[in-house]
C-alpha cells in the first residue's frame, strides 16, 4: 500500500530519531491503521485534513481508536 506525505514524513522523523519503524496500513482488528507497534502496543493515526475531514472518517477514526483500545494498544493521534 502507497504512503501519503505526511505517513513518508513521519517515518522519516522516526528514522532520524532513530526510533522503532511502526508497520504501516496494516488491517488491526477490523479497520486499517497508519501504524502499528505490535511488539511496544503502540497505534497511530495521522490525521489530516485531506483524509480526514468529513464525519464519516471521524467516525472511523473513533472505532480505529476503540478497536486500538479493545487489543491493549495505547493509541495516539
Amino acid at each position: 500500500m502507497s504512503l501519503s506525505k505526511l505517513e513518508r514524513g513521519f517515518l522519516e522523523r522516526l528514522g532520524e530519531e532513530k526510533l522503532p519503524v511502526p508497520e504501516t496500513n496494516i488491517v488491526a482488528t477490523e479497520r486499517r491503521v497508519d501504524c502499528r507497534w505490535r511488539e511496544h502496543g503502540v497505534t497511530v493515526e495521522l490525521i489530516s485534513y485531506r483524509y480526514h475531514h468529513t464525519r464519516y472518517a471521524w467516525e472511523q477514526d473513533h472505532l480505529r481508536a476503540r478497536e486500538a483500545y479493545a487489543r491493549g494498544d495505547a493509541f495516539r493521534e
